[in-house]
């Protein structure tokens, strides 16, 4: 529906602004099947000429979608002022290859973000680290985040709690046999790295020791998020007193 929406779209010469774009890369980066059009998608919008289209893209979702586009003249993306990729655009590519299991492919995003100019933004950030997460390869994401951190390429305030929250996310949803031991060593990391846990955090790491039926353990670090000085924990707890 949304292929059929860029081809009526082009055909009633609407511009197609980076957030359509944008939204267009992120709904085909979402499924597996998908990604590599999500793919030439980016690449016609780094290209200075590039003809987008049902062949570019090699559609094979239905027929409605293709004679939508094959019945539009190609366009020109770059040449003609179409917008350029920015940084929501490699972070919807990172978030789609981090789902599928492929963190390689993450790094070549991250790789044409930089040919590209573009600064590391939150999202693209905690998208690699979360990539390497879910492909069980913690030692890699705390590499990146050490690197990273190191340089001058690194967010401001990064990483923050939204990153770590990601982190015991994938780290909880990835296809390998559930550790405990995994969310409390990025827990730590997160306490050494200095950034308070929120009423997320709790969630999750709770309910990980839940899971792992730690329950009095479970009780010692929530004690321990209301010591580091958790503001929306102190508050809630507040109020449940």
């Amino acid at each position: 529906r949304l292929l059929v929406l860029v081809g009526e779209m082009r055909r009633d010469g609407v511009e197609l602004t980076v957030v359509g774009l944008n939204a267009l890369v992120r709904v085909l980066a979402a499924q597996e099947a998908t990604l590599g059009q999500a793919q030439e998608v980016v690449r016609c919008m780094r290209s200075r000429v590039c003809p987008i289209g049902a062949e570019a893209l090699d559609i094979t979702a239905g027929a409605e979608a293709r004679a939508a586009l094959e019945s539009l003249p190609p366009a020109a993306y770059g040449a003609d002022g179409v917008a350029r990729p920015d940084a929501d655009t490699f972070a919807a590519l990172v978030d789609g290859y981090g789902t599928a299991r492929r963190p390689e492919g993450a790094v070549r995003a991250l790789d044409a973000l930089l040919e590209e100019g573009l600064d590391i933004s939150h999202d693209v950030a905690d998208g690699m680290v979360r990539a390497h997460v879910l492909a069980d390869e913690d030692d890699k994401a705390r590499l990146f985040m050490t690197n990273l951190r190191g340089t001058t390429l690194a967010p401001p305030r990064w990483p923050s709690a939204s990153t770590y929250n990601a982190i015991l996310r994938a780290a909880s949803s990835r296809a390998s046999a559930y550790r405990l031991v995994d969310t409390v060593r990025w827990f730590d990391r997160m306490a050494t790295d200095g950034v308070a846990p929120d009423t997320t955090t709790a969630t999750l790491v709770l309910g990980a020791c839940i899971k792992a039926q730690k329950f009095s353990y479970g009780l010692k670090v929530y004690q321990y998020m209301l010591d580091m000085g958790a503001e929306d924990l102190k508050e809630e707890a507040a109020v449940a007193g």
